[in-house]
């Protein structure tokens, strides 16, 4: 008898709980709130292991709603450049998201030297006034790194697809990302760009339905790269900016932009930290944090204006429902989240 009532006081008590995040909700104004949080567990297949678990990510969800209804209140009077919307971080807290990046701290292990890419001042000169290689069809898909910490397999890997597509016209390579999670050191924990490259060099890459992608709940497994298969190759990486050392200057934008239009989109990593970019739906990102608690690794594909504000179009691997179709555009000309300072893309 005393386990039942227990049972039915937990019960009520998780009915209280629930239906106090809800009323709080209510009374901020968010009157469909549990319709919204029902349909963001569908869309985003959500599920939790425990009521109370849920309830936390209730809180959470609720938090996140506030923070883009604020910001979005911004945007709509000019006051902020980009638009922010509930995508699949949304019931996470901050501490989560912040524990999604593990890529190498720069001001802590330090990158190896690499080639460095050299314009020609003609080249300097003449970079057109915007590109995308996404209207080229020299960009390949956008896809989901889930819950391993391998957005530099992905930067790389659509590095490569986009060089071959570019450089050879092969517009429908489809790499392997596991290959590399799987067979190098640090698997789900964060790697510096440079050495995806150098694991290619050595050994290719295989295609993704010889060796599909499944460490997105974090798990990775042994290597199982076969020798017997075909394998993309490339011969080397150039590098700009503080990736070709760590004395070397900053990347110019004229630089950068007269590597993308020659040889195609560049890997390059930056500070993902902060609200401004996990909640990014549209516009340009003008909010700067120049902190690396939040590195990333992710694919510069272009660049234009909009607004009055020089942008990159940069491709994300967080899938295509984050963010703008998978994209988001990032202000240029201020180094902005240091994004001028760790570049790199394949020498085929």
């Amino acid at each position: 008898m005393k386990l039942v009532v227990i049972f039915a006081l937990i019960c009520v008590s998780f009915a209280t709980q629930t239906k106090s995040v809800s009323q709080k909700a209510a009374d901020l104004g968010f009157k469909t709130f549990d319709h919204d949080f029902k349909s963001f567990k569908i869309t985003h297949n959500k599920q939790y292991s425990t009521a109370e678990e849920e309830e936390q990510r209730k809180v959470n969800f609720l938090h996140t709603l506030q923070v883009i209804a604020q910001h979005n209140e911004g945007f709509k009077r000019g006051i902020e450049t980009h638009e922010m919307g509930v995508n699949q971080f949304a019931d996470m807290s901050d501490a989560e998201y912040q524990s999604m990046f593990v890529m190498p701290d720069p001001t802590v292990q330090k990158p190896e030297p690499a080639d460095a890419y050299i314009a020609e001042p003609e080249a300097l000169s003449s970079v057109p006034q915007s590109l995308d290689w996404r209207q080229k069809g020299k960009v390949t898909p956008v896809k989901n790194q889930g819950g391993c910490g391998s957005c530099w397999a992905f930067s790389v890997i659509g590095g490569i697809e986009s060089a071959y597509a570019v450089k050879q016209n092969k517009n429908n390579l489809d790499l392997s990302e596991e290959q590399l999670v799987d067979c190098m050191n640090s698997k789900c924990g964060g790697q510096w760009i440079y050495d995806g490259y150098k694991y290619v060099i050595a050994h290719g890459v295989e295609n993704e339905a010889q060796y599909p992608y499944s460490a997105g709940s974090g798990h990775y497994n042994q290597c199982q790269e076969k020798a017997s298969a075909p394998h993309t190759h490339i011969k080397g990486y150039k590098s700009l900016g503080k990736g070709i050392s760590e004395s070397h200057p900053l990347a110019t934008d004229q630089e950068i932009m007269a590597a993308i239009e020659a040889n195609g989109p560049i890997s390059m990593m930056f500070n993902a930290n902060g609200d401004a970019f996990r909640n990014y739906k549209t516009g340009v990102i003008t909010q700067n944090d120049m902190g690396w608690t939040g590195s990333h690794a992710v694919v510069i594909v272009g660049w234009g204006t909009e607004g009055g504000h020089d942008y990159w179009i940069i491709k994300n691997s967080w899938g295509a429902t984050w963010g703008d179709h998978g994209y988001f555009k990032m202000v240029r000309g201020q180094n902005l989240r240091h994004v001028n300072e760790y570049l790199y893309f394949p020498d085929l």
